[in-house]
């Protein structure tokens, strides 16, 4: 069983950029795991990054959110990333998966 959705500061984790299907992706490692990006969500769109990375958890999909803020920015420039794990089958689209699971939530990207 995979584990819950787990939300974490950013600096927890080491980030990396991969090449796959001739496309540039961003990547992140947290514990022994790595993650891909899958989408981003601003401070007031929180709530949609939770309950989408609990929709795909629900699906056998480990879920990582990440909180990114900078130290000279203000509070309402945080954002929130949801990553999924590599080890997690890639869709044809990405967007398709997520409207699969949550159609309210695809295009609320910051």
């Amino acid at each position: 069983m995979l584990q819950p959705l787990v939300v974490i500061e950013q600096q927890s984790s080491s980030y990396f950029k991969f090449w796959h299907q001739n496309v540039m992706h961003d990547g992140m490692r947290y514990q022994s795991e790595l993650f891909r990006h899958f989408r981003t969500f601003s401070l007031q769109r929180r709530n949609h990054a939770y309950s989408l990375g609990c929709a795909l958890a629900q699906q056998g999909i480990q879920t990582v959110i990440t909180c990114v803020s900078d130290r000279n920015t203000a509070l309402t420039d945080q954002r929130y990333v949801l990553w999924i794990s590599l080890r997690s089958p890639w869709a044809e689209s990405e967007p398709s998966l997520a409207e699969s699971l949550t159609p309210s939530l695809v295009g609320t990207v910051a």
